[in-house]
Protein backbone atom coordinates (compact mmCIF):
# COMPACT_ATOMS: atom_id res chain seq x y z
CA UNK A 1 0.00 0.00 0.00
CA UNK A 2 2.96 2.07 0.91
CA UNK A 3 4.65 1.60 -2.24
CA UNK A 4 1.28 2.32 -4.49
CA UNK A 5 0.77 5.79 -2.42
CA UNK A 6 4.89 6.52 -3.56
CA UNK A 7 4.18 6.15 -7.05
CA UNK A 8 0.87 7.51 -6.70
CA UNK A 9 2.50 10.59 -5.45
CA UNK A 10 5.47 10.40 -7.74
CA UNK A 11 3.22 10.66 -10.82
CA UNK A 12 0.93 13.22 -9.53
CA UNK A 13 3.79 15.73 -8.88
CA UNK A 14 5.07 15.68 -12.62
CA UNK A 15 1.56 16.43 -13.45
CA UNK A 16 1.53 18.86 -11.17
CA UNK A 17 4.88 20.27 -12.04
CA UNK A 18 4.23 20.30 -15.85
CA UNK A 19 0.99 21.84 -15.65
CA UNK A 20 2.06 24.52 -13.24
CA UNK A 21 4.82 25.17 -15.97
CA UNK A 22 2.13 25.96 -18.82
CA UNK A 23 0.41 27.84 -16.88
CA UNK A 24 3.11 30.27 -16.02
CA UNK A 25 4.29 30.31 -20.30
CA UNK A 26 0.65 31.22 -21.04
CA UNK A 27 0.18 33.95 -18.21
CA UNK A 28 -2.16 31.60 -16.59
CA UNK A 29 -0.58 31.93 -12.96
CA UNK A 30 -3.07 33.40 -10.82
CA UNK A 31 -3.72 32.06 -6.97
CA UNK A 32 -7.22 30.99 -8.11
CA UNK A 33 -5.99 28.64 -11.22
CA UNK A 34 -3.15 26.94 -9.05
CA UNK A 35 -5.53 26.48 -6.01
CA UNK A 36 -8.35 24.82 -7.67
CA UNK A 37 -5.59 22.62 -9.70
CA UNK A 38 -4.48 22.01 -6.13
CA UNK A 39 -7.59 20.87 -5.22
CA UNK A 40 -7.91 18.56 -8.43
CA UNK A 41 -4.78 17.26 -7.87
CA UNK A 42 -5.11 15.96 -3.97
CA UNK A 43 -8.64 14.22 -5.12
CA UNK A 44 -7.42 12.38 -8.01
CA UNK A 45 -4.76 11.43 -5.47
CA UNK A 46 -6.55 10.34 -2.83
CA UNK A 47 -8.92 8.66 -5.75
CA UNK A 48 -5.99 6.69 -7.01
CA UNK A 49 -4.99 5.57 -3.54
CA UNK A 50 -8.14 4.50 -2.09
CA UNK A 51 -8.87 1.85 -4.89
CA UNK A 52 -6.74 -0.25 -3.19
CA UNK A 53 -8.25 -0.20 -0.18
CA UNK A 54 -11.98 0.12 -0.91
CA UNK A 55 -14.44 -1.36 1.64
CA UNK A 56 -17.73 -2.73 0.75
CA UNK A 57 -19.60 -0.80 3.81
CA UNK A 58 -23.35 -2.82 4.04
CA UNK A 59 -26.21 -0.76 6.25
CA UNK A 60 -29.60 -2.51 7.59
CA UNK A 61 -30.94 -0.79 4.45
CA UNK A 62 -28.98 -2.21 1.73
CA UNK A 63 -30.68 -5.27 0.27
CA UNK A 64 -28.88 -6.09 -2.92
CA UNK A 65 -25.48 -4.72 -3.67
CA UNK A 66 -22.91 -4.85 -5.93
CA UNK A 67 -19.52 -5.46 -4.88
CA UNK A 68 -16.80 -3.50 -5.53
CA UNK A 69 -13.61 -5.61 -5.66
CA UNK A 70 -10.18 -4.02 -4.03
CA UNK A 71 -7.68 -6.50 -6.21
CA UNK A 72 -8.39 -9.17 -9.17
CA UNK A 73 -5.05 -10.69 -10.72
CA UNK A 74 -5.72 -13.25 -13.95
CA UNK A 75 -4.45 -17.12 -14.07
CA UNK A 76 -4.24 -17.85 -17.67
CA UNK A 77 -2.43 -21.12 -16.96
CA UNK A 78 -4.77 -21.79 -14.29
CA UNK A 79 -1.98 -23.25 -11.84
CA UNK A 80 -2.09 -20.74 -9.27
CA UNK A 81 -2.12 -21.93 -5.75
CA UNK A 82 -3.19 -20.18 -2.85
CA UNK A 83 -0.41 -19.20 -1.45
CA UNK A 84 0.71 -17.77 -4.74
CA UNK A 85 -2.46 -15.65 -5.31
CA UNK A 86 -2.48 -14.58 -1.97
CA UNK A 87 1.08 -13.05 -2.56
CA UNK A 88 1.00 -12.23 -5.97
CA UNK A 89 -2.74 -10.14 -6.14
CA UNK A 90 -2.29 -7.00 -3.81
CA UNK A 91 -1.94 -4.06 -6.71
CA UNK A 92 -3.16 -6.57 -9.11
CA UNK A 93 -6.11 -4.90 -11.24
CA UNK A 94 -6.52 -7.58 -14.29
CA UNK A 95 -9.34 -6.69 -16.19
CA UNK A 96 -11.80 -9.81 -17.66
CA UNK A 97 -11.22 -10.99 -20.92
CA UNK A 98 -12.61 -13.63 -22.95
CA UNK A 99 -9.40 -15.80 -23.33
CA UNK A 100 -8.70 -16.06 -19.89
CA UNK A 101 -11.40 -18.98 -17.71
CA UNK A 102 -9.82 -18.33 -14.14
CA UNK A 103 -9.74 -15.24 -12.11
CA UNK A 104 -8.46 -14.49 -8.40
CA UNK A 105 -10.29 -11.20 -6.66
CA UNK A 106 -9.94 -10.25 -3.09
CA UNK A 107 -12.65 -7.62 -1.73
CA UNK A 108 -14.08 -6.22 2.04
CA UNK A 109 -17.37 -6.58 3.53
CA UNK A 110 -18.13 -4.21 6.58
CA UNK A 111 -21.22 -4.63 8.56
CA UNK A 112 -22.28 -0.86 9.51
CA UNK A 113 -25.94 -1.78 11.26
CA UNK A 114 -25.68 -2.74 14.97
CA UNK A 115 -26.76 -6.18 14.48
CA UNK A 116 -24.66 -9.67 13.24
CA UNK A 117 -26.00 -9.37 9.49
CA UNK A 118 -25.88 -12.54 6.91
CA UNK A 119 -25.39 -12.17 2.89
CA UNK A 120 -25.67 -14.54 0.16
CA UNK A 121 -22.39 -13.56 -2.29
CA UNK A 122 -23.98 -14.34 -5.75
CA UNK A 123 -21.54 -15.90 -8.71
CA UNK A 124 -23.91 -15.36 -11.56
CA UNK A 125 -22.66 -17.91 -14.46
CA UNK A 126 -19.35 -18.78 -12.62
CA UNK A 127 -19.09 -23.08 -13.20
CA UNK A 128 -16.38 -23.27 -10.37
CA UNK A 129 -16.17 -20.32 -7.27
CA UNK A 130 -14.34 -21.04 -4.19
CA UNK A 131 -14.39 -18.58 -1.53
CA UNK A 132 -11.92 -18.24 1.46
CA UNK A 133 -12.72 -15.76 4.20
CA UNK A 134 -10.33 -13.73 6.07
CA UNK A 135 -7.35 -16.26 6.99
CA UNK A 136 -8.93 -19.19 5.93
CA UNK A 137 -7.38 -21.82 4.02
CA UNK A 138 -10.63 -24.11 3.80
CA UNK A 139 -12.30 -23.25 0.14
CA UNK A 140 -16.52 -22.86 0.28
CA UNK A 141 -17.94 -23.71 -3.20
CA UNK A 142 -20.70 -22.96 -5.71
CA UNK A 143 -20.51 -23.18 -9.30
CA UNK A 144 -22.59 -24.63 -12.06
CA UNK A 145 -20.41 -27.65 -12.11
CA UNK A 146 -19.70 -27.98 -8.40
CA UNK A 147 -21.75 -31.21 -7.34
CA UNK A 148 -24.73 -29.99 -5.66
CA UNK A 149 -24.20 -31.53 -2.25
CA UNK A 150 -20.76 -29.58 -1.82
CA UNK A 151 -21.85 -26.18 -2.48
CA UNK A 152 -22.33 -23.80 0.37
CA UNK A 153 -25.78 -23.39 -0.22
CA UNK A 154 -27.32 -26.25 -2.31
CA UNK A 155 -29.41 -23.49 -4.43
CA UNK A 156 -29.70 -24.92 -8.07
CA UNK A 157 -30.55 -22.04 -10.01
CA UNK A 158 -28.15 -19.62 -8.56
CA UNK A 159 -24.46 -19.82 -7.11
CA UNK A 160 -24.71 -18.44 -3.23
CA UNK A 161 -21.78 -18.73 -0.89
CA UNK A 162 -22.83 -17.24 2.57
CA UNK A 163 -21.51 -14.59 4.51
CA UNK A 164 -21.79 -13.96 8.23
CA UNK A 165 -19.95 -10.69 9.52
CA UNK A 166 -20.89 -9.47 13.38
CA UNK A 167 -21.91 -5.71 13.73
CA UNK A 168 -19.13 -3.70 13.48
CA UNK A 169 -16.87 -5.80 11.80
CA UNK A 170 -15.04 -6.40 8.55
CA UNK A 171 -14.31 -9.45 6.37
CA UNK A 172 -11.84 -10.17 3.96
CA UNK A 173 -12.88 -12.60 0.85
CA UNK A 174 -10.69 -13.86 -1.70
CA UNK A 175 -12.23 -15.72 -3.82
CA UNK A 176 -10.76 -18.33 -7.32
CA UNK A 177 -13.36 -17.50 -10.15
CA UNK A 178 -13.38 -19.74 -13.36
CA UNK A 179 -15.94 -20.19 -15.96
CA UNK A 180 -16.08 -22.50 -18.91
CA UNK A 181 -17.17 -22.31 -22.62
CA UNK A 182 -19.10 -26.05 -21.55
CA UNK A 183 -21.68 -23.93 -19.90
CA UNK A 184 -24.59 -22.85 -21.83
CA UNK A 185 -24.10 -19.05 -20.40
CA UNK A 186 -20.58 -17.08 -18.96
CA UNK A 187 -20.05 -14.01 -17.39
CA UNK A 188 -19.43 -11.34 -18.70
CA UNK A 189 -17.49 -9.27 -16.03
CA UNK A 190 -15.92 -9.72 -12.81
CA UNK A 191 -19.47 -8.95 -11.12
CA UNK A 192 -20.45 -10.43 -7.87
CA UNK A 193 -23.61 -9.38 -5.88
CA UNK A 194 -24.32 -9.02 -2.10
CA UNK A 195 -27.72 -9.94 -1.72
CA UNK A 196 -29.28 -9.78 2.13
CA UNK A 197 -30.35 -13.49 3.23
CA UNK A 198 -33.89 -12.47 4.52
CA UNK A 199 -34.25 -10.53 1.86
CA UNK A 200 -33.24 -13.13 -0.89
CA UNK A 201 -35.12 -15.62 0.68
CA UNK A 202 -38.15 -13.67 0.57
CA UNK A 203 -38.04 -12.79 -2.96
CA UNK A 204 -37.60 -16.31 -4.35
CA UNK A 205 -40.42 -17.24 -1.81
CA UNK A 206 -42.81 -14.50 -3.64
CA UNK A 207 -41.59 -16.17 -6.71
CA UNK A 208 -42.54 -19.99 -6.24
CA UNK A 209 -46.07 -18.74 -4.88
CA UNK A 210 -46.87 -16.46 -8.28
CA UNK A 211 -45.38 -19.46 -10.29
CA UNK A 212 -48.00 -22.13 -8.74
CA UNK A 213 -50.25 -19.64 -9.27
CA UNK A 214 -49.85 -19.15 -12.30
CA UNK A 215 -49.58 -22.98 -13.39
CA UNK A 216 -52.68 -23.09 -11.01
CA UNK A 217 -54.63 -21.55 -13.59
CA UNK A 218 -53.57 -23.73 -16.31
Amino acid sequence: MISIFLFSLIRFKFILQVTMTFFVIFGINSCIMAKRFLGLFLLLLLGYVGRGSTINALSEDDKRVDIEVNASLSDPTETLTLEEARASISGKTDAFREDCDVYWVRFKIANQSTEDRRWFLIFDKWTEVSLYENDSDTPRLTGHFVPYNDRDISYTKYNLIEVSVKAGDTTQVLARLEKSIKHFAVPSGLEIVAHERSSFLFEQTQKRLLLGLFIGFY
